[in-house]
């Protein structure tokens, strides 16, 4: 029996994270935008002098160099106005960083705490979180910085022990630092895993292990050193006017480590309660089982040899680990606008995926380093308990993200609803024979409602108002110039008008003197199972 389930153990997990990283794409499958700036966005993708014109905009606006570059990618997802398109790049995004952070937990750490890791993280880590969550907001932007962050230390690990000089990790490591500036916090991380790569086994003294970390993080620090250069060369030409780069700053002890310490340690879920609808799923039920079999699996494979090369479990290494969850949020404590956001309640942002990768490992490697101290029997119930303590905080936490999700569902109907009533309309219009008036005016309610775009720019192309945005929507669709409107113009002003109730997946429409007619999507029931 052991030595099938030694055959076996690796197809069994893989199959779990399967199914627990299936019932996370449904969830973002049928989804909506989930935040403001996935509005903003949205509306800075259609911009009519095109991309490069939004770029510049928002790097100026905030006086980031980088924003030249990535923002234009960050806004393709955005530019063909379809949810589809926008959902695929979420979950493209999501199964990305997945991937990378796989690949390092294997390479630096070997096969058991790869698993662990890696079903703690689905268990606990906060796929809600709020509006800045890498896992639902901005596709290819942050998650995938994290992701290329992952693989280029995953891929220096790798280097470093095969004594070569990481020539692909400098690569990934400054693409990954073009997505966000917290990348440069990570530049010593490397060096301290080339003085314990080249240290393990081999009597070398610090003088020498020094220098080979040197020479092995030469191209990172150059890369560095480049891009700090620009930064502030450009801030330089374009000072930025965006209150979150007014520069860092102390405040007192409390708010300053207030916001660290949230964005890190609450980036996973560590309460059984949770909001909106209670009550037993299915879908929820079968993540939770499948993170306590999955954890129970992995943690039965401690005690066995590990990855070879992999780096050794140790206090020093718990130390640096547990300082790594929380050196991802330290600029933001030093700023004063995300202090007030955390004042406000905020408890979770940017570098919050960061830190939830980091804790999972920092959990695993202490769970491994138990592992000793038991005999295999007395490790077996140990490993149950902390199966099913993860299992239970698991259904509590897949819980709260499936009922944001529900919501988030029924708030993706728009555009659906958007394309139908465009196209009757248009149909419409043209059975009629009629003149049509320039603007052809449409009174809404209820499109605006999940479109949260605030106004950030000065440049009038870009001021971020929800009407303008399904003004030119509509537009678009049906080939025509429309204005849309939720401010209540006077019923004569208006040429037709939408009523939405989204709830419902329903549209209620009418040109003015004809008919009311209603148009329903198909039910879905995809995230109530």
């Amino acid at each position: 029996m052991s030595r099938l389930w030694v055959r076996h153990r690796d197809f069994l997990l893989t199959g779990l994270l399967c199914i627990a990283l299936s019932i996370f794409c449904l969830r973002l499958w049928f989804s909506a935008y989930t935040s403001g700036d996935d509005g903003y966005t949205a509306f800075a993708a259609l911009n009519p002098n095109g991309l490069w014109a939004s770029a510049k905009e928002m790097a100026f606006f905030q006086g980031r160099f980088y924003q030249l570059l990535v923002y234009p990618v960050a806004m393709l997802p955005f530019k063909a106005e379809s949810m589809d398109v926008f959902n695929i790049c979420r979950i493209a995004n999501f199964l990305f960083y997945m991937a990378g952070f796989a690949y390092l937990c294997w390479v630096a750490f070997g096969k058991s705490i790869m698993w662990l890791s890696l079903f703690l993280f689905i268990g606990l880590y906060d796929t809600v979180g709020g509006s800045y969550n890498p896992f639902h907001g901005l596709p290819l932007w942050f998650g995938v910085g994290c992701g290329l962050l992952c693989f280029s230390i995953g891929s220096f690990t790798t280097a470093i022990r095969a004594g070569r000089y990481p020539v692909m990790a400098t690569l990934l490591f400054a693409l990954s630092l073009l997505t966000y500036e917290i990348v440069l916090l990570y530049v010593p991380l490397y060096g301290l895993i080339a003085m314990w790569v080249q240290g393990k086994g081999r009597e070398h003294s610090a003088r020498t292990r020094i220098f080979w970390a040197l020479k092995s993080t030469s191209g990172i620090a150059l890369v560095s050193i480049a891009y700090l250069i620009a930064y502030a060369v450009f801030r330089k030409i374009h000072p930025a006017s965006y209150v979150g780069a007014e520069g860092l700053s102390l405040g007192s002890p409390l708010a300053t480590l207030k916001p660290i310490y949230e964005f890190s340690v609450l980036s996973l879920y560590w309460t059984t309660k949770y909001s909106g609808a209670h009550g037993l799923t299915a879908q929820s039920l079968l993540l939770a089982i499948t993170v306590l079999v999955g954890i129970f699996a992995s943690l039965r494979q401690f005690g066995r040899a590990g990855h070879d090369g992999a780096i050794a479990e140790s206090p020093g290494m718990v130390l640096l680990i547990a300082g790594y969850v929380f050196v991802p949020n330290i600029l933001f404590g030093l700023t004063q606008r995300y202090r007030i956001w955390s004042g406000d309640g905020v408890q979770f942002y940017l570098g919050s995926l960061s830190s939830a990768m980091a804790m999972c490992i920092l959990l695993a490697v202490i769970i491994a380093m138990l592992r000793p101290k038991f005999s295999a029997r007395t490790w077996q119930l140990v490993g149950g308990g902390i199966a099913l303590g993860i299992a239970v905080l698991g259904y509590a936490n897949s819980r709260n993200s499936q009922n944001f999700f529900a919501q988030s569902e029924e708030m993706s109907s728009r555009w659906g609803l958007a394309d139908l009533v465009s196209a009757r309309l248009k149909n419409e219009l043209l059975d009629a024979n009629a003149p049509v008036p320039a603007p052809y005016v449409i009174c809404g309610d209820g499109f605006t409602q999940t479109t949260q775009l605030p106004v950030y720019f000065k440049n009038p192309d870009m001021l971020a108002d929800a009407d303008l945005y399904w003004s030119r929507y509509f537009s678009r669709q049906m080939k025509r110039d429309v204005k849309y409107t939720s401010k209540g113009v006077a019923p004569g002003h208006c040429d037709a008008s939408i009523a939405l109730d989204y709830s419902h997946h329903m549209a209620t429409y009418s040109r003015i003197g004809a008919a009311a007619t209603q148009i329903r999507l198909p039910e879905n029931h995809h995230l109530e199972w």
